[in-house]
């Protein structure tokens, strides 16, 4: 679902040694990779959109097209939100998957920033000016993002959480 973000600054930082700090971190790495660097409120929706998805197994199992289709219809949010959240993180972590998905990067490209908009405008509609501004910056912002999860992918054991020791 899509996390409004205040825009005070306080509520960006992380909590101490938690899971969204490693993501917070794995992020600046890959803007630092792609010499990119995304704006407070963008780098934290990325972290969201990681978070969220952590361990979502159904994460591919619906075509994009369908969310977005229906997300439209049926003025369903959560739908728009999915086809940008999916068709962005196949667009920077799963490049390989377009191959068997049979699109294009420009697809992705264009079905993540259409949901982005069309969420900006179900927001105004409904007077959440916040989220309508988070989704138009994260529409503006959806091939940076996808750059940088690009950068991201290439460390090593990104996706490995330390082990504790005793």
């Amino acid at each position: 679902m899509f996390i409004p973000i205040s825009v005070d600054i306080n509520i960006l930082l992380p909590q101490k040694n938690g899971i969204d700090e490693l993501w917070r971190d794995a992020v600046r790495y890959g803007e630092t990779r792609a010499n990119i660097s995304l704006s407070p409120i963008i780098e934290k929706h990325l972290v969201m959109i990681l978070m969220e998805h952590l361990r979502d197994i159904y994460l591919m199992d619906t075509p994009i097209a369908i969310h977005f289709l229906e997300g439209i219809g049926q003025n369903d949010l959560a739908r728009l939100d999915r086809a940008a959240s999916v068709s962005l993180l196949i667009l920077g972590l799963f490049p390989g998957r377009m191959n068997r998905m049979l699109v294009s990067p420009s697809y992705l490209l264009s079905a993540g920033q259409s949901s982005y908009n069309h969420l900006a405008l179900r927001f105004e509609a409904i007077r959440r000016s916040d989220d309508a501004n988070l989704a138009r910056q994260a529409r503006d912002s959806f091939e940076p993002m996808a750059r940088v999860l690009r950068g991201m992918k290439l460390r090593e054991n990104i996706f490995t959480l330390p082990i504790p020791t005793r």
